[in-house]
């Protein structure tokens, strides 16, 4: 309920110019990008990550190390990599709490400040849990959706025939993209 009232559509709509903004930044790198060239690095890394950064409050120069930290949280494979990652990331974050390092609109600060006064201990693990399950189920829709439109070409064609309906035509082959993909097919 806490993060509902906080993260509010209104704020949510606040920030699309910014990220209206930042997708088309990285598209263009994408695009000036010597060939072949990877999306995922390039754009479905960034994103994800750059927008919680800007939810959360915490400084977005930071982004190889939370991409590195993320990583390891996500290697299933090595328990201790995960729960080391975990936890640097958790310190991390309470660190720029503690300290007022933090934006003060930004999600940690407003979750440290009163009426929640959730201790900064706290407000770092909630922001390493965003911070990674808002980053890599993100980049994982966004290859999905890639590799369902490179292997589906028919809403490419779609889309370039009536362009008003990108924004559902696009919302629409993620999920289908990740169905697809899960399912093998």
């Amino acid at each position: 309920e806490i993060l509902l009232t906080i993260m509010s559509p209104t704020r949510l709509r606040e920030l699309r110019p910014w990220v209206d903004t930042l997708v088309s930044t990285l598209l263009d790198k994408l695009a000036a990008a010597p060939r072949p060239t990877d999306l995922i690095d390039l754009v479905a890394v960034p994103l994800p990550t750059m927008v919680i950064c800007k939810l959360l409050g915490v400084p977005e120069q930071n982004l190889p190390r939370y991409r590195k930290l993320v990583e390891a949280i996500a290697c299933a494979g090595d328990e201790q990599r995960s729960q080391t990652g975990l936890a640097e990331m958790t310190a991390h974050l309470s660190e720029l709490v503690a300290s007022g390092q933090a934006e003060t609109d930004g999600l940690l600060s407003r979750l440290h400040a009163p009426p929640y006064q959730i201790p900064a201990d706290g407000v770092g693990m909630i922001g390493a849990s965003l911070m990674f399950t808002g980053h890599h189920t993100t980049v994982v829709a966004i290859g999905y959706g890639a590799l369902h439109l490179l292997t589906n070409p028919d809403p490419i064609e779609a889309v370039r025939a009536d362009l008003p309906r990108q924004p559902d035509a696009v919302a629409a082959s993620l999920r289908t993209g990740h169905r697809s993909v899960t399912r093998g097919g």
